[in-house]
């Protein structure tokens, strides 16, 4: 902020899903539940071209008014969730709940301003807590919040915390394929900041290497009014330190992790006008194309307005800035609606089965319809040690992996349904959690058995 073992089930869920015959693990897993307490999460593919349509929640004092803010907007959005010091898990599982149907989920583990007075130790158990409720709600984890920051401590405790919940994330939980996100702050200049440590690249640099190397995405946090004189950077500016950080992490997505438009809780006389906030707004989410342009696909957006509960919500009082925060939203490109039971949330388009799009790449498709998704999504499950262990079946040569894993209910009707109904099941189900996959191979694939799937929550008429 400004200033058996779940992995067995998991494994066997989704190799029969994906046409593997996964060999399940009787080794012990800190996510250790019954298969009626959970089940395998499959990732939600929900944005068209790559993109991370983001604003913060930082409390949930009005959650009513939030979820009815998020589920008018126009495409769906990603929303950090800031689950706070002292606040245990269950605490936020109403929220979550009631969230994850209208936006994707970035989970931070820990605000900046929390992290000088938790330990390592804590960090780490807080983390275990955290994934153990949440591992197939949250999308992203944040694992490090503004890291280069003096008021989180010395560099040397900033890195133990920030690598305990890495190795959580990352490693303890590897079998799970989580997302892992850092955030720094962007210092335009020296007027930012107190100390030589808290450049922003010398920082990055300094960073553990499997942190640097393994996190997903990195992200810089940016306020205008936390410099002195005031910074006004550049989409030019942005690319630059972007493109600079992508050096340093180099298998990393790049984005925007906060804007906003401080005011007098951050220590400054007065609060913003909406003119104002407006003004923030527009200048940094109406900065995606140049960055797109210039940093190509690694870049997927972000900005998270940091004060959206506070600004936005309600969405319809006098003053919100919802309705503006909605249109730059909108205005990022592509992006699916909320529709749950209809196509309508993603157009299809005609193509023949084996057929190619215009970059070469092998379409799998079903009926002759496919999503409109680019470059292999957003939040797709990334390749991970179970999947080259072989535990999952790896994408075939040509095919494009878009990295959805069918929603496990899919599993009931496989065989119940004619071959080519596949799909189009998936789609009514869900239209924003469905991708290209291969059905010839799902449909051959052993049925997941019963006892696995819980309680049938759709029939087929």
């Amino acid at each position: 902020m400004p200033t058996c073992s779940r992995t067995a089930l998991a494994l066997v869920l989704l190799g029969s899903l994906l046409g593997s015959h996964a060999t399940a693990s009787t080794t012990a897993s800190p996510l250790a539940a019954s298969p009626g307490e959970r089940t395998a999460r499959a990732d939600r593919i929900t944005l068209a071209d790559n993109t991370i349509r983001g604003v913060t929640a930082e409390n949930m004092h009005n959650l009513d008014a939030l979820v009815t803010a998020l589920r008018a907007h126009r495409v769906r959005p990603t929303v950090r969730i800031v689950f706070q010091q002292g606040e245990p898990p269950g605490s936020y599982r109403a929220a979550v709940r009631r969230i994850s149907p209208y936006a994707d989920i970035l989970g931070l583990l820990l605000d900046s301003t929390a992290v000088r007075t938790t330990s390592v130790a804590q960090v780490r158990a807080r983390a275990r807590a955290y994934v153990h409720e949440f591992a197939r709600d949250v999308d992203i984890w944040e694992i490090g919040n503004e890291l280069n920051g003096e008021w989180l401590g010395s560099p040397a405790s900033i890195n133990a915390k920030v690598a305990a919940a890495y190795d959580v994330i990352e490693v303890e939980n590897a079998a799970l394929g989580l997302r892992s996100a850092i955030t720094l702050n962007y210092w335009p200049s020296h007027d930012c900041y107190a100390h030589d440590w808290e450049a922003t690249l010398p920082f990055a640099r300094q960073l553990p290497e499997r942190v640097r190397r393994g996190s997903d995405y990195v992200l810089l946090s940016f306020y205008e009014t936390a410099c002195a004189p005031p910074a006004h950077p550049s989409a030019a500016d942005f690319a630059r330190v972007l493109r600079a950080v992508g050096s340093i992490a180099p298998q990393a997505k790049l984005g925007i992790g906060e804007i906003g438009a401080q005011g007098k809780d951050d220590g400054l006389p007065r609060d913003p006008s909406l003119a104002e906030k407006q003004r923030v707004a527009r200048t940094y989410y109406g900065m995606h194309r140049q960055l797109r342009s210039s940093l190509g696909p690694r870049f997927v957006g972000g900005y998270f307005w940091w004060y959206y509960a506070t600004d936005a919500v309600p969405r319809d009082r006098p003053g919100s800035l919802w309705p503006t925060l909605d249109a730059l939203l909108t205005s990022l490109g592509g992006g699916s609606l909320h529709a749950r039971n209809s196509t309508d949330a993603i157009a299809p388009q005609r193509t023949h089965r084996g057929g190619r799009d215009e970059s070469g790449v092998e379409l799998v498709s079903d009926s002759g319809h496919i999503a409109q998704i680019e470059g292999g999504g957003l939040l797709g499950r990334r390749r991970g040690a179970a999947e080259s262990s072989g535990q999952i079946a790896p994408v075939l040569p040509g095919q494009r992996r878009v990295g959805q894993l069918l929603p496990v209910e899919l599993g009931l009707h496989r065989r119940l349904q004619p071959p080519g109904r596949l799909l189009d099941i998936a789609t009514a189900l869900d239209p924003d959690r469905f991708a290209h996959f291969d059905e010839d191979r799902y449909a051959a694939a052993p049925p997941v058995p019963r006892r696995l799937l819980g309680p049938h929550p759709l029939r087929t008429p």
